[in-house]
């Protein structure tokens, strides 16, 4: 495995070479600047990692562990008196919520440390297999301590769960307290999707927002999810990936000429050849050659989020237990209610998140009014020879 103090190091002569290149290179002191700002957020997260590498290399001789439940926190001797409260109040909140599942989180630990300031704590999730460290800033407060615990916890399981569950939902799975935020998200993505699919689970069909999330697929997608117009919209998303060769040709057809045959060819081109790559490294990452979801990975997380409250303590363990059933049934062994009733339950909720509108107050709105009016006039009486 690699050093992450050497790798620092080697960033650091690589920087010192780039610098050295943009001083005998550039043309002006403003030039130089900007080359350089631009190398200081890589060298900030280099200067990060490493001193993570440091913290987890002191801690590495003497942690000290806390085993709560199936949860393993390792930290400093010095913090124990705040990280063993905090991870107090995470087990209850990961054992109510994960059941026998949390099983899973024997096989990871979490450490935390503080930086050197001494005035926060920050969480690393333990690197096992060669993953990357991750790392957050939680402060020094123990419930917000607690609450990250309780976020890795729900990473650590859902990264350990089984390939199916990770192919539905391939981003990190994000359970809060507060659904609030996420149900905006994928109430938005529900009224801004260009699918047919979408646009009826608006409506009110349940059958089609099993479609949207990905529960059931079937056929081909091009044709199932989108109409002719959906299909222009989504070669328009992609812009400028599909318009160049060989695909010059039926991109204009599509786009200037709105050729259905030439938007459908295009897309499934794109398709068998693996080129649409785009959406799902940003969106949906470890999908390839194949098209956005159209509800993706906040309406998919609210879903489950709404599978576990219906389904109570055995939710997530009746969810990771059915592997061998199809995830329609699977989710609805979770929920402990038939799927039309869950998805029903996540469709009120997102509409529930629809944003109020905004009302002006009266004086305002007869201001607007005064010199919206007042313009015009103006307008009217000006000539176009003055």
């Amino acid at each position: 495995m690699c050093d992450p103090a050497q790798a620092v190091r080697r960033f650091g002569g690589f920087a010192f070479l780039v610098l050295t290149a943009a001083v005998l290179g550039a043309q002006s002191a403003a030039e130089f600047r900007a080359r350089a700002e631009a190398l200081l957020p890589s060298y900030l997260e280099a200067t990060h990692r490493m001193r993570v590498a440091d913290h987890l290399r002191a801690l590495a001789e003497s942690p000290e562990t806390l085993q709560v439940g199936h949860l393993t926190v390792l930290t400093a001797h010095a913090l124990r008196p705040v990280v063993e409260p905090a991870a107090l109040q995470a087990w209850p909140v990961i054992e109510e919520r994960f059941g026998s599942t949390s099983l899973l989180l024997e096989q990871r630990a979490v450490i935390v440390f503080t930086p050197d300031s001494g005035k926060s704590y920050s969480a690393v999730q333990a690197a096992g297999g060669g993953r990357p460290v991750t790392s957050q800033d939680l402060g020094s407060d123990p419930k917000a301590i607690a609450a990250a615990l309780v976020r890795f916890a729900s990473l650590n399981i859902w990264e350990l769960s089984d390939s199916a569950l990770r192919s539905w939902l391939p981003g990190a799975l994000e359970l809060t307290s507060d659904l609030g935020q996420q149900r905006e998200w994928a109430y938005y993505n529900l009224v801004t999707s260009p699918t047919t699919a979408a646009g009826s689970c608006l409506i009110g069909n349940l059958g089609a927002c099993e479609e949207a999330l990905g529960i059931v697929t079937s056929g081909n997608p091009l044709t199932r999810l989108y109409d002719a117009s959906g299909r222009r919209a989504l070669v328009h998303r992609f812009g400028a990936s599909l318009n160049r060769r060989p695909l010059q040709l039926l991109y204009y057809n599509c786009v200037s000429e709105n050729s259905d045959a030439a938007c459908h060819e295009i897309l499934q081109s794109a398709l068998d050849t693996g080129f649409i790559r785009k959406w799902h490294l940003e969106d949906v990452p470890g999908l390839v050659g194949e098209l956005p979801p159209p509800l993706g990975s906040s309406a998919r997380s609210t879903l489950l989020a709404v599978m576990a409250d219906l389904g109570g303590r055995g939710a997530w363990s009746r969810l990771v237990e059915a592997a061998e059933l199809p995830l329609e049934r699977r989710l609805a062994s979770g929920a402990g209610v038939p799927i039309d009733s869950l998805v029903s339950a996540w469709r009120s909720g997102i509409l529930r998140a629809r944003p109020s509108p905004v009302a002006l107050p009266r004086r305002t709105a007869w201001a607007t009014l005064f010199w919206a009016t007042g313009i015009c006039v103006l307008g009217m009486r000006s000539s176009r020879w003055r």
